[in-house]
């Protein structure tokens, strides 16, 4: 089943914000990786043991813009679909309402006809008085 238009733009906003929010919090753990890098390789334990969370930390936070990147693909395609399915409707509607108006037209015209025919018909027996 297609989204709607308004849903689908909706889930794009929605993904686009996690993946702000996922390269904001990639760049502050790879800052503070930085701030620790050295205390960290120079024999600080404590440091070392944090550089390392911080580290598992950014491979977590790279793989999940990564597949927030995906999904914003796949979001756009969805809204873009939203669209196209909107314009089809749009598109028959106007159709069907042609139509409609061509059958009322051709009725109308039949009716003419026949009312021309009938008048026709009337003024030759008036004009044989």
């Amino acid at each position: 089943m297609t989204m709607t238009t308004e849903d689908a733009r909706k889930v794009l906003q929605e993904l686009e914000q996690k993946l702000a929010d996922a390269r904001a919090r990639h760049d502050e753990t790879q800052s503070e990786a930085k701030e620790i890098a050295f205390a960290a390789h120079t024999g600080e334990a404590d440091a070392r043991k944090r550089l390392d969370r911080l580290h598992a930390d950014v491979a977590k936070i790279a793989a999940e813009v990564l597949s927030l990147e995906a999904a914003i693909v796949e979001a756009r395609r969805r809204v873009d679909a939203a669209l196209a399915a909107e314009s089809d409707d749009i598109a028959r509607d106007k159709a069907e309402r042609a139509i409609a108006l061509l059958d009322a037209f051709a009725k109308r015209g039949a009716e003419l006809v026949l009312l021309s025919q009938e008048f026709f018909e009337d003024s030759r027996v008036v004009a044989r008085w």
